[in-house]
């Protein structure tokens, strides 16, 4: 290589750096220290080399396979949130073409929720189903029922707590994925619709046999994104239940941070994190097989 090309390398090495550096730190380093963590003891009296032995505990542990269950529960309620959001783009873009007024109110409010942090509307249901009291109080229950019928707080009953959290996160995440179908929906060539006008179709034959079609590569990227983001949820939980009553709604990440803040368990904490990174892996390879397969 001649001198010209090196300084041109340098350059270019001394322009990644900067973002190289914190994401070398804070990303792949973490990573490589939890696959070491997984196979200790961790505790202030010194680290103890185990092997598999937390992994062989995952295997027993009632409350990792609950965890595991609500995250695949939590997985399937993304996947009919999307169905939900990608009903309501297509209302949006295409059943109430031509009035542009009746779109910007709508679009306004199904976005209000992405602005606002967890934490904050985490607190805002808590209060609003009755806060950390077992019935609600001056709140929704006075507002649909009035005072002399009391109704159970669902978030802090085991049969309910899993659903209230899978629906208000549906209704929390729906702006953002309506804005992406409202961009594909968009990109859509308007004539194919005019097209199928002409041939006399309704607008849910256009729907179900021209829109889908197109946009089945935004649907998959959704639902496969959906699942891996519902393998890391830990804020709705957080915010809402705390993983109880008695753990009916507790997720990996959620069970993963208890063990770890509560149990000082680090080491089992890890290879719960290494499970949900195997995962989140796997369903990013059937991501990558299945939307960009067309490229390669």
């Amino acid at each position: 290589m001649d001198n010209n090309k090196i300084k041109s390398l340098i350059k270019i090495l001394l322009l990644i750096l900067p973002f190289y550096i914190p994401f070398i730190i804070f990303n792949i380093y973490p990573i490589f220290n939890a696959f070491a963590m997984a196979f200790y003891r961790v505790s202030l009296k010194g680290d103890k080399f185990i092997g598999l032995k937390n992994f062989e505990r995952l295997i027993n542990d009632e409350i990792f396979w609950v965890a595991f269950k609500n995250t695949i529960i939590y997985a399937l309620f993304s996947a009919l949130g999307i169905a939900i959001s990608m009903i309501l783009a297509s209302i949006i873009d295409f059943f109430i073409e031509g009035h542009e007024k009746i779109k910007r109110i709508f679009i306004s409010i199904v976005l209000a929720a992405i602005v606002v942090t967890w934490v904050s509307l985490g607190m805002a249901w808590r209060w609003i189903l009755g806060g950390i009291y077992p019935y609600t109080v001056k709140t929704l229950n006075n507002m649909l029922f009035g005072t002399r019928v009391r109704v159970k707080n669902p978030l802090l009953l085991p049969q309910t707590s899993l659903i209230s959290v899978a629906l208000i996160t549906i209704w929390a995440t729906l702006g953002y994925n309506m804005v992406l179908f409202i961009a594909g929906l968009r990109s859509i060539p308007k004539e194919f619709i005019e097209a199928a006008r002409i041939d006399g179709a309704t607008n849910f034959e256009i729907f179900y046999k021209v829109v889908i079609p197109i946009m089945k590569p935004y649907i998959t990227f959704m639902v496969v994104t959906g699942f891996i983001g519902a393998f890391q949820i830990y804020d709705p939980v957080a915010t809402l239940t705390q993983g109880g009553p008695y753990w009916t709604s507790t997720s990996l990440v959620q069970y993963l941070v208890y063990t770890v803040m509560n149990w000082y368990d680090y080491g089992y904490g890890a290879a719960i994190g290494l499970l949900i990174l195997t995962v989140v892996f796997i369903l990013s390879i059937i991501q990558y097989k299945i939307i960009y397969k067309r490229i390669t």
